[in-house]
């Protein structure tokens, strides 16, 4: 082998995991808009879903309080999680669900089976989010920065 080509492969070899990583993020990109566009075209759906189960706005804001609890709180757990999971294992766990979720969604001939469809889509899509993570750490930051500055004394 030349020294030209032992170059370019090794060259290769080291450009390998920056292509690796380009290719896990925009996977990832990819993955986040289209679980946000499951996850949400449901809405434009929903005058049909509420005549089709004879529902109205008041059953209608109730499930979207119900979601936004559970996905919201799911995130909590997400945070939570992410130090001890792998970030790709939580990612493809919270799709899989989402899919289930959505697959449900289609299946439901009554209200309470909708809020449950809809509830776990919500549970699924949240591990998506990177906002939990974010959240803990900026409350471990404010947290210590708020303890620092109260062993000061303050001049009376």
């Amino acid at each position: 082998m030349t020294a030209q080509a032992a170059s370019i492969r090794d060259s290769t070899l080291e450009a390998a995991p920056d292509v690796e990583r380009s290719l896990a993020l925009w996977l990832t990109n990819v993955s986040h808009a289209v679980n946000h566009f499951q996850n949400n075209m449901v809405a434009s759906l929903y005058p049909i879903i509420m005549a089709e189960l004879g529902i109205g706005y008041f059953q209608l804001g109730t499930l979207t309080a119900i979601r936004n609890i559970f996905g919201n709180g799911s995130q909590i757990l997400y945070g939570f999680l992410t130090p001890f999971v792998r970030r790709s294992h939580l990612l493809g766990t919270g799709n899989l669900i989402l899919g289930f979720g959505t697959l449900a969604t289609g299946m439901v001939s009554g209200y309470g089976g909708f809020i449950a469809a809809r509830t776990v889509t919500s549970i699924g899509s949240s591990a998506n989010t990177r906002s939990a993570p974010a959240y803990w750490q900026a409350i471990s930051r404010r947290t210590a920065a708020q303890s620092s500055r109260s062993t000061r004394v303050w001049p009376t």
